[in-house]
């Protein structure tokens, strides 16, 4: 029985205990009718049970039918070649995840924020409610020490939050993308992540918190330098949130005529009946507005908001969290 093993290679294995065929027993067929198995299991056929070939049923000769064995020299040049092919395949492999140094990968669990007042410069702050848990559950958040952005308000932070559904990391974006906070535009889009230089050397990495990649990510969300520059990755993005909004919008069709008749006494009063939060995806960044059946509902306002539609955010003239930093 042939296989193709790890390698790409074909091997032939025993069809009695699926095991590689050691090189001399490629040439040993212990019966007449020509069933190749390993002589571990032809011994153990002969010794322990009916001595019977599993093939055509007649009882195994003392002696193999068909026995070859090979010298000691062509035993080792066949492991040489073996050696040779397993290093060549090393070598390919190795070769093709130093090029993985140029790309970084798209993840959809990850939100990239920036323009976060330095107060908020904690991730058990960023995990509360008013903040990047209202959206979802958070596995991680990670402020961003090494880059400090400095604007005419002062300077301000980033930080990575990484959600356990990536459907929350893509509402976190379109709450907090374009709101104003403490005079700052908050920035938000899913994050990139390059591969563990320990994996591209094809090592096992000794950090077990490495935050960066240790196998292949998907093709599709996978981008070189270049096409980062060209803005691909944003393409793909907003593909994600578009998939997000139209599934979104199926929700609520769904449940909305399930519920037609309450709907339509819920605007008697004046209240908006139907509110639909709705994106319009640009080429540059993403938006949250308002629509509502009423006709006219506009979203309130709020002085830490800049876009209708968004959960307003804790600023410097509401009350500080208690645990804020000074």
């Amino acid at each position: 029985m042939s296989v193709l093993n790890q390698s790409g290679e074909e091997q032939v294995e025993c069809p009695l205990c699926m095991e590689p065929l050691e090189v001399d027993d490629l040439h040993f067929y212990p019966c007449t009718c020509g069933y190749q198995i390993c002589r571990f299991c032809w011994n153990r056929i002969r010794e322990g049970e009916n001595g019977l070939c599993p093939a055509c049923r007649k009882a195994y000769p003392e002696n193999p039918a068909d026995f070859t064995p090979l010298s000691q020299e062509q035993v080792a040049a066949i492991k040489t070649e073996k050696k040779a092919r397993e290093q060549k395949r090393r070598n390919k492999t190795l070769e093709s995840r130093r090029a993985l140094a140029n790309v970084r990968v798209v993840q959809n669990n990850l939100v990239f924020v920036v323009g976060l007042p330095v107060r908020l410069a904690d991730p058990e702050i960023l995990k509360r409610q008013e903040y990047f848990g209202k959206y979802g559950k958070i596995h991680k958040v990670v402020i961003n020490q090494s880059t400090t952005y400095a604007g005419s308000q002062g300077p301000s932070a980033s930080a990575y939050v990484t959600y356990v559904s990536p459907a929350d990391a893509l509402r976190a974006i379109q709450g907090v993308n374009n709101v104003t906070l403490d005079g700052r535009v908050l920035k938000g889009s899913l994050g990139t992540t390059k591969y563990c230089a320990n994996f591209m050397k094809n090592q096992p990495c000794p950090k077990p918190d490495c935050m960066y990649l240790h196998e292949l990510g998907d093709p599709k969300a996978s981008f070189t330098k270049e096409e980062m520059h060209a803005g691909l990755h944003q393409v793909y993005e907003r593909k994600l949130h578009n998939q997000l909004l139209a599934s979104q919008r199926d929700s609520n069709n769904s449940s909305g005529n399930s519920s037609t008749n309450a709907e339509k006494g819920s605007s008697k009063d004046g209240n908006p009946s139907n509110f639909i939060p709705t994106t319009v995806v640009t080429s540059s960044h993403i938006n949250v507005v308002n629509s509502s059946n009423s006709g006219g509902g506009s979203g309130s306002g709020s002085s830490s908001s800049s876009g209708s539609g968004k959960d307003a955010w804790p600023s410097l003239g509401s009350s500080p969290p208690a645990a804020s930093p000074a």
